[in-house]
């Protein structure tokens, strides 16, 4: 990765010929990937402390934002890369099946084996073989467990809603740009409106009838004003920032974590600031940060990796008193410290072979590939990951 500064030119960080010396990537949103896989990573690890330290624990529920922040910057990723370079709706799914399914089926699997071999440490899975299948395809279906509709290896919900998203831009790929976003736009605003007027459908119109659905179209229009150059002052963002600010403390005070609220509380907040760190970065004020942007292209390996380490972490931390010594908040720290560097270990040692794996395969089976050229790899990974 290039060391070269930030001060580059507006219009160049926009055609992809400036911000980091290569074309088409933009720092910023590294940096947002890796505090977006963070705060899941946070949330998550207060599980470990409330069941080590019951009267240690914290309303940690604003970490389930992460989830939020990623399915905006998914919204614009999807905007940016293709238009940059234009595609077919099958060769863009395709490339996201090929970036995203590997990996996801690789860890799935190693749940699987981890539930055939040990399955007193998978208390919360049980083998049902239609969930499991389905999870396999991205479909939700009421895991045999929890009751809810999650896939067997759980955190893979939010990947249902990536691949949802995925699958419908492609449908409209055929649209101009401002009316797909139109339509995608009002489709699922419909869905949202259908789940919170009609409780309890069966699934998976229950799970898909979901507001959060919006924060795609969130992160879609501040694409279209991003390759569109449409001004944007400091005076405005601060209004914004001040609004979201406000949304973010009454979530906060309210408890907020899961439900349909969340898309006012938490994903209104992350379009703002989505929309503020690229008015940084197109105006050549973000600082380019190598170490923190390598750890943002690891955010999908983090994301998906993090649940199967923060069990094994924690017990090793407190086996060695690291919980009696230094206390719960330490313990916070050192968790998500370790989760980040265990998923960066695995980017460099499985992500990256299995997406160079699946793109040749991908090429070998439909030619070279017109959609993507010029476009980075770190661009074209998933989003998400919560």
């Amino acid at each position: 990765m290039s060391g070269e500064g930030a001060a580059v030119s507006p219009r160049r960080s926009v055609d992809g010929s400036g911000a980091g010396g290569r074309r088409g990537n933009l720092p910023a949103v590294q940096v947002m990937r890796l505090i977006a896989a963070s705060m899941v990573v946070v949330y998550h690890a207060e599980v470990q402390v409330r069941r080590l330290s019951p009267d240690a624990t914290l309303d940690l529920g604003i970490g389930a934002a992460g989830v939020d922040l990623f399915f905006v910057i998914s919204g614009f990723i999807m905007v940016y890369v293709t238009s940059m370079k234009p595609q077919s709706g099958s060769e863009f799914l395709l490339n996201r099946l090929a970036r995203i399914a590997p990996l996801y089926w690789l860890y799935m699997t190693a749940m699987v084996a981890g539930l055939a071999i040990a399955p007193a440490l998978f208390k919360s899975s049980a083998f049902d073989p239609p969930h499991l299948v389905l999870s396999y395809l991205f479909v939700p279906f009421p895991h045999p467990v929890l009751g809810i509709e999650r896939p067997f290896l759980p955190l893979g919900w939010t990947l249902n809603y990536e691949m949802f998203f995925y699958a419908v831009f492609a449908a409209l790929m055929w649209m101009p740009l401002g009316r797909r976003v139109t339509a995608m736009a009002g489709g699922f605003a419909m869905l949202a409106a259908i789940g919170w007027m009609f409780p309890g459908l069966p699934s998976p119109v229950s799970f898909y009838a979901s507001g959060m659905l919006l924060e795609f179209v969130f992160g879609m229009v501040i694409g279209i004003a991003f390759v569109r150059h449409v001004p944007s002052s400091l005076a405005a963002i601060a209004g914004a920032m001040v609004v979201a600010s406000a949304l973010v403390a009454v979530g906060v005070l309210s408890g907020v974590s899961e439900g349909p609220e969340r898309v006012i509380y938490w994903g209104i907040p992350a379009a703002v600031v989505i929309a503020t760190v690229l008015h940084l970065e197109r105006e050549g004020l973000w600082p380019r940060m190598p170490v923190v942007e390598l750890l943002g292209d690891a955010s999908y390996s983090i994301y998906l990796s993090h649940i199967f380490v923060l069990p094994v972490a924690a017990g090793l931390l407190t086996r060695f008193g690291v919980l009696d010594l230094l206390g719960a908040t330490a313990l916070r720290a050192m968790l998500l410290v370790i989760a980040v560097a265990a998923g960066t270990l695995a980017y460099l040692v499985i992500e990256r072979p299995v997406i160079r794996s699946s793109t040749r395969l991908l090429k070998s089976v439909q030619g070279p590939r017109r959609g993507t050229a010029g476009t980075p790899e770190r661009m074209l990974r998933p989003a998400t990951r919560a």
